[in-house]
Parts: C-alpha cells; structure tokens; sequence
C-alpha cells in the first residue's frame, strides 16, 4: 500500500514538474531533494512529537480513550481535507 500511494504522489509531482517546464536533467535531481526534504521533515514532526506523546500517555484519562478521541480529530481533518481538494480545487 505505501508503494502505491508513493508512486501516485510522485507522478503526481512529477507532472507539477512538468509543468513548470524545467529542463530533463533537472527532473530527476528535483524529484530526490523534494523527497529528501520530505522525509526530513516528517522525521523532524516524530523527532518532536515522541516526547510529547509519550509525556501524554502518562496523564490520566489520556490512555485510551484520549488517545481514541485525538484519532478521531485527525482522521475528521483528514476527511475535510479530501472534501476539500476534491470538491472545491
């Protein structure tokens, strides 16, 4: 599944790259510095985030029903993301 979703988003930038009509031999340069800063990034959101959640595992009433609920938040934003793009780009 992540493979999937990995290539959709690729070609999908690669198209963006397209786009912006760059040379040929800067496209594959592109591709890897935007995924590297992408991955950094989201190392840098864990790096941040561990402490965080493990301090707020610790709190009562956090563990699992905190936990449920903050799910529940990310996946609602999730969801008006998705309406969102889709219908109104």
């Amino acid at each position: 599944m992540t493979l999937g979703f990995g290539l959709v988003h690729g070609f999908g930038f690669a198209g963006a790259l397209r786009a912006l009509e760059l040379p040929r031999a800067l496209l594959a340069p592109s591709l890897l510095t935007f995924n590297l800063g992408v991955e950094l990034g989201q190392l840098v959101i864990v790096a941040l985030a561990w402490p965080l959640l493990r301090w707020a595992r610790g709190l009562p009433g956090m563990w699992p029903a905190g936990m449920l609920w903050a799910s529940v938040a990310v996946a609602a934003l999730g969801a008006f993301w998705l309406v969102q793009r889709v219908f109104w780009p």
